[in-house]
């Protein structure tokens, strides 16, 4: 590439390391932790009968309730439709 193609996305690259990036650093890892966040599979909540272990896998089980897929047999079968 030459240098005036080159110049024309500095100011670009310059803007983007400066713009404040998102920060996915976990509780955990604050606290002295490894930050290793534990997530299950769509098809882990739908099979699993116990409780959710977070407000997120909460939810997904709702809304996998209201569909009708409480088994991961049922997981499957609506992936197929």
């Amino acid at each position: 590439m030459n240098k005036k193609i080159v110049s024309k996305y500095i100011p670009q690259v310059k803007a983007a390391r400066e713009e404040v990036q998102a920060d996915f650093t976990t509780k955990d890892k604050l606290s002295g932790g490894s930050g290793a966040v534990n997530l299950r599979s769509l098809s882990q909540i739908a099979a699993n009968n116990s409780t959710p272990s977070n407000k997120m896998e909460e939810r997904i089980q709702a809304s996998l309730a209201k569909q009708g897929i409480v088994s991961e047999k049922d997981l499957v079968a609506k992936e197929v439709d």
